[in-house]
């Protein structure tokens, strides 16, 4: 599930970008807000696959927007992460190992973009 920002207010979709059945402003729903979605519905399918095998992360996932045709900008925690719009979750999961690399370096990325195949860059403030 997914808020998506629309005209009038956020909306609820489920994984397939259909409209929910529910009033956000009426009924608490914690779930990351979609902006400026693609026109397919690749991200509303990694949301409800992020939140039926890894719970933890969708807990995490406050956003997601696009950032072009095929980029999208996920807001993990306080760290934003770079994708392109076909990012795997095993994809994702190289965000973890990165994460503590930094931190044991006592350093802190402005953004992760894992746009390039078989590498995380992170890029520092």
């Amino acid at each position: 599930m997914a808020l998506v920002d629309a005209p009038g207010g956020l909306r609820a979709v489920d994984e397939r970008g259909r409209r929910l059945p529910l009033d956000p402003s009426k009924t608490p729903v914690d779930a990351p807000v979609v902006t400026a979605a693609p026109r397919d519905t690749i991200v509303y399918h990694l949301l409800g696959e992020m939140q039926r095998e890894s719970p933890a992360l969708y807990a995490k996932l406050s956003s997601i927007r696009a950032v072009g045709a095929d980029e999208i900008v996920l807001q993990i925690a306080d760290l934003s992460v770079r994708a392109m719009t076909n990012v795997t979750l095993a994809r994702l999961g190289d965000v973890d190992p990165v994460q503590r690399d930094l931190m044991r370096r006592q350093l802190r990325a402005a953004e992760l973009d894992l746009r390039y195949r078989d590498q995380v860059i992170a890029r520092l403030p």
